[in-house]
């Protein structure tokens, strides 16, 4: 996902802003490959997986691949994931 893109999003849920945190380093053209939005008003979390936002409700059951790749990240982060603290 390109970086520039990040003040347009906003949480599909709410509407509110949302936080992001990036869980790769950006690739030689500054795009970043995995992270977790966070909506900073309902708390809701989404992946950001393979370049693509996943803004669905159950984004985090479809790709449990990444959930899974990057559970200590989402942990560290205190985001919520389909209503449960990861733990």
């Amino acid at each position: 996902m390109r970086t520039t893109l990040l003040p347009l999003l906003c949480c599909p849920s709410c509407k509110g802003e949302i936080s992001f945190t990036s869980f790769s380093k950006p690739d030689t053209s500054g795009n970043i490959a995995d992270g977790i939005f966070i909506c900073t008003h309902c708390q809701t979390t989404y992946p950001l997986v393979s370049y693509v936002p996943r803004f669905l409700p159950d984004a985090f059951s479809r790709h449990e691949k990444f959930t899974e790749q990057y559970e200590n990240e989402i942990r560290k982060s205190g985001a919520t994931i389909n209503a449960q603290h990861i733990s």
